[in-house]
């Protein structure tokens, strides 16, 4: 074996004096903190929630008439674009009237409970769809190429 050196070339212990004081991370921030941040979070659910669910109210008569349409006279792609009908219901609302035009030569809607007897139209969506036709009683309902796909 060998021997131990002494001196300076001994390994030395460092001295406690002189080392770094430790850093201390706090663990979880204080309780109070927590409850207020919850609190916030909260309130933000709530509102997006509360604004995911609010319909916008319909405008007062009158004021929303740049989108009025005529069924007795619109294609398929002019009625499509009206809120609550799509492409599907509005190409059977044309399809209906061609029937009914053929069958009696006059105009084949006078109201918008006269949409009823289409399929696939029914109370609610004459309800969402009224404010945004609008009916005209001269009997020149429109029949042209474009009423189709």
């Amino acid at each position: 074996m060998k021997p131990r050196r002494q001196g300076a070339e001994a390994l030395q212990q460092p001295d406690p004096a002189n080392l770094p004081a430790p850093t201390v991370s706090p663990a979880s921030p204080p309780a109070s903190f927590n409850v207020a941040l919850g609190i916030v979070l909260a309130a933000i659910l709530l509102h997006a929630v509360h604004l995911a669910t609010v319909k916008d109210d319909p405008p007062p008569p009158g004021t929303d008439r740049a989108l009025c349409i005529d069924p007795n006279r619109a294609t398929w792609t002019e009625l499509a674009v009206v809120p609550g009908l799509g492409p599907v219901r509005a190409l059977t609302i044309v399809r209906h009237r061609q029937s009914l035009v053929a069958a009696s030569s006059s105009v084949a809607f006078r109201n918008v409970s006269a949409l009823d007897p289409v399929a696939g139209v029914g109370p609610a969506t004459i309800e969402d769809v009224r404010r945004y036709l609008r009916f005209t009683d001269d009997g020149s309902a429109r029949s042209t190429e474009a009423d189709g796909p």
